[in-house]
């Protein structure tokens, strides 16, 4: 994308089962993100890309636990490190999987928050960086459904911004 546009030529496309006048890249910010990280070597610059990526993961999980004050929130996020093998795998890979937990982490903790109104644009995000972006409402959903058995009150604020986010990301 750094070298030929946003939009590169794409001649194998026919080859696939994809049709070429409806194809998305449904990655796109995440491809944008990657760009930094081509100048030089490729191989060198995928493997920086891993570690900032996973980085952000880790600060993000820093930062949540932080801003609740859950104490030791350095050790625990520390902690993440040994939750099963598979998900450190897929932290170091250079893949959206890794930012699309720190967006979860950011959106939890604006919830967590009642900052609802900051999941419009993280959510716009969210849709444009990675195909799962349904992971958000199912957060929001988890979210509005613990507040309901804790509190025994409903606020759908969450599941609505995240929609209205989610709207204006997939309508471009």
């Amino acid at each position: 994308m750094r070298t030929e546009g946003l939009k590169p030529e794409f001649p194998w496309l026919p080859l696939t089962i994809l049709n070429a006048r409806e194809f998305s890249d449904h990655h796109f910010l995440y491809h944008i993100a990657l760009i930094p990280f081509t100048f030089g070597d490729l191989r060198m610059g995928a493997k920086w890309a891993s570690v900032v990526f996973a980085g952000l993961a880790f600060l993000s999980a820093w930062w949540l636990l932080y801003k609740q004050r859950v104490p030791y929130a350095a050790l625990w996020t520390l902690g993440l490190l040994a939750v099963s093998e598979a998900f450190i795998y897929r932290m170091s890979l250079a893949r959206p999987p890794s930012l699309s937990l720190a967006i979860l982490v950011i959106g939890l903790h604006w919830m967590l928050t009642q900052k609802y109104v900051r999941l419009i644009p993280l959510a716009f995000v969210y849709a444009w960086l990675y195909d799962a972006f349904p992971l958000l409402i199912f957060l929001a959903g988890a979210y509005i459904a613990s507040v309901w058995l804790l509190e025994r009150r409903t606020n759908f604020y969450p599941l609505l911004y995240v929609a209205i986010g989610i709207g204006l990301g997939l309508s471009l």
